[in-house]
């Protein structure tokens, strides 16, 4: 409102008010207080028009701007006593004021800005200076930097709370990029390996339609070859384009397998018939191992118990090593 009756010149008549006419006043005296009523009745009717129903019962019986002025003030406002209770209360809000975590920093200045001007309103004098020096050291831990690197680079005497604003403000975007582009980078690695770990598991067939065959390693338990095992055992291994060879510890090549589409190494063994003369298997569980091409024990025993084979009889593991 003060706005309001500034623009139309009538403001000072509400602040300072008029002298009423003397006795036997002069030309000039009439002309001036028949311009001061013009502008206190223009004054009073902007008054009446910019406040509520309540305010308005309170004013209407006045008869000069100054009047309704002081009675909307103390209204608003309160006496003395209240206004220092009220401050006493700001100053403490004030004192406590401390940016939270995940604040953003808009909020934070309109925080700060409307304790500072409800403490303004009721008579506290507040330079910009000790608004801008109370934001800087009542921000997060990951704002230090920033805040260092203004104390030193700026004079804050003559900084503008708008100038601080906007540096902290485009601090927080940068770490908000940063987060943001690292949260889905993370997304997409996990993304990744979930689909990874899929593509494996599809790659053995449901009912073993296709014989995972044991590669002949010595101590190696394992159907599934494990290059951390073939390390320990004195293989090595040497992977380049698309494809990977296995060394053993004399240096020579003992597998060559390429990349698969679900970023595995699929080995295919051959097994040639071998012409032997006529022989004798006293026991059934090695009649069974040589038909299968040597295929282990344990394995045999799977075939056996999930009725995948058609005539096995129970399967003994042996602790015998076939020497062929």
């Amino acid at each position: 409102m003060r706005s309001l009756l500034g623009t139309q010149e009538v403001f000072e008549i509400v602040q300072d008010g008029y002298e009423q006419l003397g006795a036997n006043p002069t030309e000039r005296q009439q002309t001036t207080f028949k311009d001061c009523k013009k502008r206190n009745c223009k004054a009073l009717f902007y008054i009446w028009h910019s406040v509520d129903s309540n305010n308005y019962e309170r004013i209407s019986k006045v008869s000069t701007s100054k009047e309704a002025w002081n009675i909307l003030v103390k209204y608003c406002t309160g006496g003395e006593k209240t206004k220092k209770i009220k401050l006493q209360m700001l100053r403490r809000k004030y004192e406590l004021l401390q940016m939270e975590n995940n604040e953003k920093m808009t909020n934070y200045f309109n925080r700060v800005q409307t304790i500072t001007n409800q403490m303004k309103a009721n008579g506290e004098v507040m330079t910009e200076v000790v608004i801008i020096e109370m934001i800087m050291m009542t921000q997060t831990q990951r704002y230090d930097h920033i805040v260092v690197a203004i104390e030193e680079s700026k004079n804050l005497d003559i900084m503008k709370l708008e100038d601080l604003q906007s540096s902290l403000e485009a601090h927080e975007f940068r770490v908000k990029e940063r987060d943001e582009a690292h949260t889905q980078t993370q997304a997409l690695q996990a993304q990744f390996s979930k689909k990874s770990n899929q593509d494996g598991m599809n790659a053995v067939p449901r009912k073993y339609k296709e014989m995972i065959v044991k590669f002949n390693c010595p101590r190696i338990v394992n159907n599934l070859l494990s290059l951390g095992q073939l390390l320990e055992k004195g293989y090595s291994m040497n992977m380049e384009n698309g494809q990977m060879k296995v060394f053993d510890s004399a240096k020579r090549l003992i597998l060559k397998a390429p990349l698969s589409k679900n970023r595995t190494f699929k080995i295919e063994i051959q097994i040639n018939e071998n012409q032997r003369l006529a022989g004798e298997i006293r026991r059934e569980d090695w009649l069974w191992h040589q038909r299968f091409g040597h295929l282990n024990f344990r394995n045999l025993q799977m075939l056996q118990s999930s009725d995948m084979v058609i005539g096995i009889q129970e399967i003994q593991v042996s602790n015998e090593i076939c020497e062929e």
